[in-house]
């Protein structure tokens, strides 16, 4: 077992665990275009962890303990060499922390990344967990500028109308709680992956490209979520993101 986590395979150490590895590797994904650690965590988690783990494990978009979601994609004060890669390239940043404040470009920019994120997130096996605030724009690096209340009043209405969507999408589909995960390709334009049970089948796919990217889906896959307009069964936009159903 990963990181020695004996009481993961034995089922008697808790209700559900809460998924690191995933988090990190497609933070990484989006933020570095590290491929291989996408792969390599994923092939550990559907090869070593038993079914009723992985199916219960919490995929979170952040925690009480690192950045902020949107900080994460927005800022380059996070070094890519580091264990986690939500660990800062800061020392003493106390300071820097508190008076730090995302521009509204950096914000944009964060709030475009996130929401193709989310969608690989939430349709991945698990549990798709949102720390309090990270589907209202809530912003703030490391702690404990993390732990700031919720944004009321001020919150990212079209963000937050996008997770209702989403999450909308991901409950319609009682079968997604039991779906075996076959991923169909990882590369440095997109990742794609595909929920099957049955007959009944959800392919995900997320660009974290730049620019538009090329895609091939089956003729009989209809889309029932999208974060862009652009999208289409053809192409994906810049951060383009696609659930289809067959």
């Amino acid at each position: 077992m990963r990181m020695n986590r004996g009481y993961i395979s034995s089922g008697n150490g808790m209700h559900s665990v809460m998924n690191y590895l995933l988090s990190d590797a497609l933070i990484r994904f989006y933020k570095y275009r590290d491929t291989y650690k996408l792969k390599d965590v994923i092939n550990q988690i559907l090869t070593e962890y038993p079914i009723d783990t992985i199916l219960t494990m919490m995929n979170f978009t952040s925690t009480h303990d690192i950045s902020r979601l949107i900080e994460l994609f927005a800022c380059n004060v996070f070094n890519p060499q580091s264990e986690w890669a939500w660990d800062m390239d800061y020392g003493n940043a106390s300071e820097f922390i508190k008076s730090h404040h995302l521009s509204e470009e950096e914000y944009n920019y964060g709030k475009t990344v996130l929401m193709s994120y989310v969608v690989a997130l939430a349709f991945f096996p698990g549990i798709f967990s949102i720390f309090y605030g990270d589907e209202a724009g809530a912003q703030g690096l490391h702690n404990l500028a993390n732990r700031s209340p919720f944004p009321w009043g001020k919150e990212d209405t079209a963000l937050l109308e996008y997770f209702k969507g989403l999450i909308k999408t991901r409950n319609s589909y009682e079968f997604l709680k039991y779906a075996d995960c076959e991923v169909r390709e990882i590369s440095e334009k997109y990742f794609s992956y595909e929920r099957i049970l049955g007959n009944e089948r959800i392919l995900v796919i997320v660009s974290r490209s730049h620019h538009i990217s090329e895609i091939s889906v089956p003729e009989d896959y209809e889309i029932i979520f999208k974060n862009n307009d652009n999208c289409s069964k053809s192409t994906l936009p810049s951060y383009g993101a696609l659930v289809l159903k067959n």
